[in-house]
């Protein structure tokens, strides 16, 4: 393993992209850089600039990166591609692993650092026209949490049912999902994160390098895509 660990971290799944770059030391202390931005072109133009930027901004250069993270999904199809794409690119180019985290595992790590007790925690995804996908969480503290069950797609108009009148909700609130969040359960509801350095980007990163074996080769690198009943991966045809 190489005396300083720089993780470079890629989340292109929504028009909010970020990007988040850590550097630890032999002696575990760390640095981290970030940048979060709306996309206003094409994230495969912006992306790219973003990242040359932040390298730039950390005195880093591309082929000093040891591992590389990015979210696999779901997300919008175009951008997602793009993040997942230059991840494969740099990951064959540098020889180095790479990790693919869900962005519902990113936004539940994001939500179980404030907890104080267990409670399952339910993380949303706006599919638009799809719907609504979910995925619930067992969380036991901070950073600690496994699947309840798998991901499902939900119509928007029967996400109030599905929804646990005792757990806590994450993910997506955008206006037509909190439309459907009965007011019962709007006091469930973990806003999100204020701090603007707590991206999806770094979540995914943080949760990686908590969760080292899931750094694998760029081949093994895969979207996750939104098809009723469940998401899954792409499969060969």
């Amino acid at each position: 393993m190489p005396e300083t660990e720089i993780v470079l971290s890629i989340d292109s799944s929504d028009e909010l992209a970020s990007i988040s770059l850590q550097l630890i030391g032999g002696d575990r202390d760390s640095k981290y850089f970030g940048d979060s931005w709306i996309v206003e072109t094409t994230i495969a133009q912006e992306l790219l600039d973003r990242m040359d930027k932040l390298l730039t901004r950390a005195h880093i250069g591309k082929r000093e990166l040891t591992r590389l993270v990015v979210i696999s999904g779901p997300g919008r199809y175009a951008s997602l591609r793009v993040g997942l794409a230059t991840v494969q690119g740099l990951s064959l180019g540098l020889d180095i692993p790479a990790a693919s985290v869900p962005r519902f595992y990113a936004d539940a790590w994001n939500a179980s650092l404030e907890l104080t007790s267990p409670v399952l925690i339910t993380v949303l995804h706006d599919a638009k026209s799809t719907g609504v996908v979910a995925q619930k969480f067992n969380c036991t503290g901070p950073t600690l949490f496994e699947e309840y069950a798998q991901p499902e797609v939900y119509r928007l108009e029967e996400l109030a049912e599905k929804l646990s009148a005792g757990g806590l909700i994450a993910g997506d609130f955008t206006d037509r999902i909190c439309a459907q969040i009965p007011a019962s359960l709007q006091s469930k509801m973990i806003p999100e994160n204020s701090d603007p350095k707590r991206s999806r980007a770094l979540a995914a990163l943080e949760y990686s390098l908590a969760h080292a074996s899931i750094f694998k080769g760029a081949e093994q690198i895969d979207a996750l895509y939104v098809r009723p009943p469940n998401i899954t991966r792409r499969t060969e045809r």
